[in-house]
């Protein structure tokens, strides 16, 4: 029908008429090689950095937030998902060039992770980040999509 039912986005100003709910929030880990080093703040922000964004252009969930805290970091590659974000790390050229992602803990610790990388801690301050489902609210009264709605703080 070319209708929208559902939409799950990081949370954002929405009209009126689009209602939304949260359905995850998570804290964010730091995906690196095992022999990649980061110590403080300064390591982590002089890194060449991977994105994940569905986004084709803009700046990431996390880089509105270190902008925030007047910082800024170096992207040098932007991808779609996760997982071909851990392939790309996984790649010994990456680990060469000392890449390093920011990632979701919930969402990287679904996906398997590639035995040369490791997860840690964030040595910078970020927000937890918040995914919400949005629906129109002429939707709101639909059985089958407040099921839907339902399922998905259950997913986490």
């Amino acid at each position: 029908t070319g209708r929208v039912d559902l939409a799950v986005d990081v949370a954002q100003p929405a009209p009126p008429e689009l209602r939304h709910a949260c359905c995850l929030t998570d804290d964010w880990v730091l995906v690196h090689s095992a022999g990649v080093q980061l110590r403080s703040a300064d390591d982590y922000l002089q890194r060449p950095h991977v994105v994940v964004s569905a986004r084709r252009t803009g700046r990431s969930l996390e880089d509105l937030q270190l902008a925030r805290q007047g910082l800024n970091r170096t992207v040098v590659l932007r991808c779609q998902d996760y997982q071909t974000a851990l392939a790309i790390l996984a790649r010994p050229c990456a680990a060469g060039a000392s890449l390093v992602l920011t990632a979701p803990r919930q969402i990287i610790s679904r996906l398997p992770l590639p035995a040369t990388l490791c997860l840690s801690p964030l040595p910078i301050a970020l927000e937890p980040v918040a995914l919400h489902v949005y629906w129109h609210q002429s939707r709101e009264q639909e059985a089958r999509l407040q099921w839907a709605r339902g399922l998905l703080p259950r997913l986490s």
